[in-house]
């Protein structure tokens, strides 16, 4: 395995959220390995701002980031004038930002995938700025409210391979828009289907059917995509 590529997942004591993200991380770092790919863990306490920065040596062509994102105020650029405003951010377990504009040099020449709250808002635009080949995240606070351990073994396949089937588009080296929209769409019909057709299991785990629903249609609809310019 010559190519490699960072996954980054920290968890804290007692959030949910990144216990399913983390959960997410797992089956993508799988996922990179039946490619014939090697991901570089940066998971759990350790998933933070130095360890991330550390991980991106130069054989590693990506980042895959499952976290909480911070979204900025408009007009972030003005923090640098010490107004009270924030940058966008991918946070790490310690809670602070792991990933901000201030350390976006490691996604240069780099494809970056980001499954976290707003991290398709201005991040993106500013890593492929920066330098980066692709940067693809999510204009909204993306709802993992949901519990892997509830879902029925027909549609678990279903959500592993759309969490992770960006990324592999990505990997496989993808960058158009509309073919990254079309492959996330073509699996989000398949649950979307199956909760259909599974409405007593929705009615019965509400909580967990309703956010897994709202990811399914988050994951495509809310998808930002930034790609560097191809000469």
């Amino acid at each position: 395995m010559s190519e490699r590529v960072v996954v980054f997942a920290p968890t804290r004591p007692g959030d949910e959220a990144l216990s399913c993200t983390r959960w997410m991380a797992e089956h993508t770092m799988a996922m990179l390995r039946s490619e014939n790919i090697e991901p570089v863990p940066v998971l759990d306490q350790q998933a933070t701002r130095t360890s991330l920065e550390s991980s991106a040596t130069g054989s590693v062509r990506g980042i895959a980031l499952f976290s909480h994102g911070l979204d900025a105020h408009i007009g972030s650029s003005g923090s640098r004038a010490r107004l009270a405003v924030r940058d966008d951010a991918i946070l790490g377990a310690d809670g602070t930002p792991a990933l901000d504009r201030d350390n976006l040099h490691i996604t240069r020449e780099r494809w970056v995938h980001a499954i976290a709250c707003y991290s398709g808002v201005e991040l993106g635009a500013q890593a492929v700025h920066t330098g980066a080949d692709c940067f693809v995240g999510y204009d909204c606070a993306v709802m993992v409210l949901w519990e892997p351990g509830y879902l029925p073994a027909e549609v678990e396949p279903l959500v592993r391979e759309l969490v992770t089937i960006t990324t592999r588009n990505l990997a496989r080296g993808e960058r158009n828009e509309r073919t990254l929209l079309a492959r996330a769409a073509e699996v989000a019909e398949m649950i979307t289907a199956w909760c259909e057709e599974h409405n007593d299991w929705c009615i019965e785990n509400r909580q967990h059917a309703g956010g897994l629903e709202a990811m399914t249609h988050q994951l495509v609809e809310r998808m930002q995509v930034f790609a560097a310019a191809r000469s």
